[in-house]
């Protein structure tokens, strides 16, 4: 400081002469951009290609991605360009494009900063969203008069060569098909022209049509359409040429073998069962089969049948021969033979048989009208014997039709007349199908509105009862039948509405809607099972703060940026961030400027801010939830090189005279503006064999110094203060912190913090004579208490119930050579019940040397007790009270004019003179401890 004085004044003479003259100097520039961002494969191991950032200028934000979901995104290396002479730092860590990995777990504050010293911020956001890639037609139908005509899928395995096919029976137009598919989640479907389509969708699909379903990551998977005028395999012939033998045979012609897995032939009677027949393609000859190739079922009896090589008469026939005779046939009065796949069916023929002769005829063109009326219901039913299936009593042979042309409903097999949730067609058209959602936002620890809308969809005559229309809220405290109220009368929309209680926790909750209908009289109860969300609570948070620059100069006005990147979530929105600058002249919530998730302030430091480091809270706050999050950095005002010590302690900090002891020195420093200690040393010259100026070890960092000091079992009583001095030669800086370590007086016994043997613990009788411990020992032990003083960790641990008056135990060791003592202390903790206090008698009671000291009461403080010989444990009149509130107290015995009086007594033996013992009342419940005996 002394040579700046004298530099001062030839200083300010060079500052005039310079000001005479005309600046050269060239501007320093003020650009302070980010042009470009990106990652780079060769830069980024984990990544397969180069992905560039996008400028969005109203957020100044540059986005990323979305990178593969596999990206370890914590110590990415981004390559980037800024204006020319700029830098960039992030998190106040200087930035080497291509060379410097950060972790863009959340979004990363990029300052780039002019060589005026200007700055702007610049937010990177890295998307690492999953893409989903499934791009598949799970279902898609033909939708014919209210009726659903599935087409078959067929998956080659790859994105190209699938088909699905389809057939509508008595259809052969199909250049306006209605289409209803599913698609995979967020895929969308295209035609060949690039046109959306979606389900519902008109298509021309008399000549074959190519599809793409484009999953969300971009990636096709195509699809071929064709509609065919027949079935993948049809009815083709029905013999009845013997009627003894009934049903001869029947036969099924191949059309798409390709899209056949499963072909059965059944029939449904009189009694309205659903009878197989066979499964063609578990035949062993199936693998065999050719399109167009035959296959004839001979003397059908509706049970499992044999295969067999093909007939002679056809080369494109296979033959199935019944393994039982047609007698089994009789069981079976009229009905329906069909061909179905899938529980599709393809094709139908009636049948009638006359009960008298046992002959069986194909029904004529009548029946087969009724027949056809029968399909387009839907089901079997016990009140469409009548009029739908109305057989003629006789039947001419030379009307036989012998087969039916084209199928019927795809519904007509597998129902009974009964109702069923499932079912989306019923009798003559109507139908109904039921969904349900939820809407509203709810979030743990908020009570929130929700609203249950179940949507029915249906035709022809079908009604709900209102007093069945619910909801199951008993999942989220609500009740198991709430109602719901239709919006307008046949709406078919029906609502409800809920209050979810703030106690629910983050999960999914099933909420399970049902709805009693009618449908053409037939009652049925549809059920939807909607999801409510409830997402965790509502929060917000400082996720990152940054001040420019971090230390200013005392005295020197400086605007100081801070920059602040705040996050919500779950509904969140960070509505506002302030900060508290009263510790450094400012008010205790200054507002930030910003939006979203980037916030920032240009804060003056006033010149009269004192020296030292600063912490600096930010608060960011979501007003419309009521919830908020705190961040902080930290602010050093600072001017000359500063040192201090701001912590220094003995361990432990006390000993006892006579036992050597190890003790560690430990000075934490404090350093400021390139101050760093040099050296630190403590004057420990009072200490036998040490100097005034013992040198202490330092850490690798520099702050953390030690010594390990030996204080010998020679060294005298008293408490000795140490004065640690540490040194920074380079600034000429010392700084000092004292701290001291003491010596007790010596145990008044040899092991008198209560490790044997100083006690004896044999049982035995209630006194002196026996020297022993009576009733409380069985019950006590020796536990590891680390005593007041710090000599021990063992102290003897009093708990059990009294009936007499007995000792706790007596010294098994003599007194030491009082030398100048006139006290003798010790410490307890715990509590005694029951009126009662403990005794403490040295010698015998009955000699001159003996003497008793009656504690009495225990309490908040301390306790001094002089020599009494009156017997008092207990006494209803002054109870005593013995509870220290599970802290030490010391107890002090005062030997003035006693100890005199047994000067010459020898304590080189155990006599009764020199014997220590503690007594407790009786009728006590005792918990409590005892630990370290000294000499005052």
């Amino acid at each position: 400081m002394k040579i700046l004085k004298v530099l001062a004044p030839l200083f300010v003479i060079a500052l005039l002469v310079s000001g005479c003259q005309k600046s050269t100097d060239t501007p320093k520039s003020d650009a302070k951009s980010l042009v470009s961002f990106k990652f780079e494969a060769a830069k980024n191991p984990g990544l397969a290609q180069d992905y560039s950032a996008t400028y969005n200028e109203s957020t100044n934000t540059w986005d990323v991605g979305p990178l593969p979901p596999t990206t370890v995104v914590t110590s990415l290396i981004a390559s980037f360009e800024v204006s020319a002479g700029a830098s960039v730092k992030v998190r106040g860590v200087a930035q080497a494009s291509g060379t410097t990995p950060n972790d863009f777990t959340g979004d990363v504050a990029y300052v780039v900063t002019a060589e005026d010293g200007s700055s702007s911020t610049y937010t990177i956001s890295v998307d690492v969203t999953v893409q989903l890639t499934n791009r598949d037609i799970s279902s898609i139908s033909i939708v014919k008069d209210t009726y659903y005509y599935a087409g078959v899928i067929l998956e080659k395995g790859s994105d190209i060569g699938n088909t699905i096919s389809f057939y509508v029976p008595g259809v052969s137009d199909y250049s306006s098909s209605v289409l209803s598919f599913t698609n995979s989640d967020k895929a969308i479907v295209s035609d060949g022209s690039g046109n959306i389509l979606t389900s519902g969708c008109t298509l021309d699909l008399s000549s074959q049509k190519t599809i793409s379903v484009t999953s969300e990551s971009g990636i096709s998977k195509q699809y071929t359409l064709t509609a065919y005028a027949k079935p993948a395999m049809e009815i083709t012939a029905f013999d009845p040429d013997n009627a003894n033998d009934g049903f001869k045979w029947i036969e099924v012609t191949v059309n798409r073998k390709a899209e056949l897995s499963k072909v059965l032939l059944g029939a449904s009677t009189y009694s309205y069962d659903n009878s197989v027949i066979a499964d063609i393609t578990a035949l062993s000859f199936w693998s065999s089969v050719a399109d167009g190739d035959a296959i004839r079922v001979w003397n059908t009896g509706f049970l499992s049948a044999d295969d067999t090589a093909k007939s002679d008469n056809s080369p494109a026939v296979w033959d199935v021969m019944s393994s039982l005779s047609s007698s089994n046939l009789l069981n079976y009065s009229y009905g329906i033979l069909y061909l179905s796949s899938n529980s599709e069916i393809f094709n139908a023929v009636g049948y009638v048989m006359n009960t008298t002769s046992s002959t069986y005829w194909v029904t004529n063109t009548t029946v087969l009208s009724g027949l056809a009326a029968a399909a387009n219901k839907g089901y079997w039913g016990s009140s469409e014997r009548t009029g739908a299936f109305t057989f003629p009593a006789t039947v001419n042979p030379s009307s036989t039709v012998g087969l039916v042309a084209g199928a019927y409903a795809s519904r007509i097999s597998g129902s009974t007349g009964t109702s069923s949730a499932s079912w989306e067609a019923k009798t003559d058209g109507a139908y109904c199908s039921l969904t349900a959602a939820v809407s509203g936002s709810v979030n743990a620890g908020a009570a929130s509105d929700i609203t249950v809308t179940a949507t029915l969809t249906s035709q022809g005559t079908v009604t709900v009862d209102p007093a069945k229309a619910t909801v199951d809220l008993s999942a989220i405290g609500g009740t198991a039948s709430t109602a719901l109220t239709e919006t307008a009368t046949g709406s078919g929309i029906w609502t409800a509405t809920y209050n979810v209680p703030s106690s629910y926790a983050a999960g999914s909750y099933s909420l399970p809607v049902s709805l009693g209908i009618t449908v053409n009289g037939l009652g049925i109860t549809k059920t939807y099972t909607p999801k409510l969300t409830i997402l965790p609570a509502k929060s917000v948070s400082v996720t990152a703060v940054t001040a420019t620059p971090s230390l200013v100069t005392r005295g020197i006005a400086t605007d100081v940026s801070f920059s602040v990147t705040t996050g919500a979530a779950n509904n969140a929105t960070v509505t506002g961030v302030s900060a508290d600058l009263s510790a450094i002249g400012g008010g205790a919530a200054v507002a930030l400027s910003g939006s979203g998730g980037s916030w920032s302030l240009t804060y003056n430091v006033p010149t009269t801010v004192a020296v030292g480091s600063y912490t600096i809270t930010f608060t960011a706050s979501d007003s419309s939830a009521g919830v908020s999050g705190t961040g902080t950095t930290s602010l050093v005002v600072s001017s000359d090189p500063f040192l201090s010590v701001s912590s220094f302690a003995a361990s432990p900090a006390a000993g006892i005279v006579g036992s050597a002891t190890t003790v560690t020195l430990t000075a934490v420093l404090s350093t400021l503006n390139d101050a760093a200690a040099t050296s630190v040393t403590a004057d420990l010259s009072a200490f036998t064999g040490l100097s005034a100026a013992e040198a202490f070890t330092g850490s690798a960092d520099g702050l953390t110094w030690t010594y390990s000091l030996n204080v010998g079992a020679s060294q005298a009583a008293g408490n000795y203060p140490i004065m640690v001095t540490a040194t920074d030669s380079l600034h000429t800086l010392t700084a000092t912190k004292t701290t001291s370590f003491g010596l007790s007086a010596p145990l008044a016994f040899a092991n008198s913090d209560m490790e044997a043997p100083m006690h004896n613990t044999t049982p035995g009788a209630n006194g002196w004579s026996s020297i022993v411990t009576a009733l409380i020992p069985a019950s006590s032990a020796y536990e590891s208490v680390i005593g007041p003083k710090g000599t021990s960790s063992v102290a003897l641990h009093v708990s059990g119930a009294t009936t007499a008056n007995s000792f706790i135990f007596a010294s098994a060791k003599p007194l030491n050579a009082k030398g100048t003592y006139t006290k003798i202390c010790f410490w307890v903790k715990g509590s005694i019940s029951a009126n009662t206090s403990i005794a403490v008698q040295i010698g015998s009671s009955g000699t001159a040397a003996g003497q008793l000291f009656w504690i009495g009461s225990v309490g908040a403080s301390d306790v001094v007790v002089n020599g009494d010989n009156t017997l008092k444990y207990t006494l209803s009149a002054n109870p005593f009270t013995f509870d220290t509130s599970g802290s030490w107290r010391k107890i002090t015995l005062n030997l003035s004019g006693y100890l005199a009086s047994v000067a010459t007594t020898a304590y080189s033996t155990v006599t009764d003179n020199n014997n220590f013992s503690v007594k407790i009342g009786k009728n006590a419940t005792a918990d409590f401890y005892i630990d370290d005996i000294l000499y005052e």
